[in-house]
């Protein structure tokens, strides 16, 4: 499974150096995959601990302080992998909406269903990616309390934990 994760982050860092020099013009950036590595931990572990602004990740402030993050990354190398991660080569992309990211939720579907002990009780319904900016795929729920985002349907447990998932792109023809 190591193998498999190390394979992932190495290609993340080879299309996320090839999206810096091609498309942003920026040679001198680069990425290895122990940096892509602590880039996705730091992304996961925010989206359990949030904070008001991004900035409050590195924050020194008694209140606010999480130590893991600067212990792990600097805030301004966070923000420039961010601004050139890339999972998949803009020149030969699927045929989909999302086919920038499909890489990337291909992967956390599969590390979930290898991690996941299935329960008797399952649950399928949607999930909303609150985004407001424009995008094709983008829904909106009349409604529901996130009603602008990218909706997801979810094979989920009794206690939340996500075993399949599929992004909706619209109606499909079958």
């Amino acid at each position: 499974m190591a193998e498999h994760v190390t394979k992932q982050a190495n290609l993340y860092a080879v299309q996320t150096n090839f999206y810096a020099a091609r498309d942003k013009n920026c040679s001198n950036f680069h990425v290895d995959e122990a940096e892509i590595r602590k880039f996705l931990g730091l992304l996961l572990i925010s989206g359990y601990h949030s904070v008001p602004s991004e900035n409050d990740y590195w924050s020194t402030s008694d209140h606010l302080e999480i130590p893991m993050f600067p212990k792990t990354m600097k805030r301004d190398r966070f923000r420039s992998i961010k601004r050139h991660f890339h999972a998949a080569d803009n020149s030969n992309l699927a045929q989909s909406k999302v086919a920038k990211v499909l890489p990337l939720l291909e992967m956390l579907k599969k590390r979930c269903q290898a991690n996941g002990t299935f329960h008797e009780y399952l649950s399928i319904d949607e999930s909303m990616i609150p985004y407001h900016g424009h995008h094709s795929a983008k829904q909106f729920l009349k409604n529901k309390p996130v009603r602008f985002g990218y909706k997801m349907w979810m094979l989920c447990s009794a206690g939340g934990y996500p075993y399949n998932s599929e992004i909706y792109c619209g109606k499909e023809e079958k």
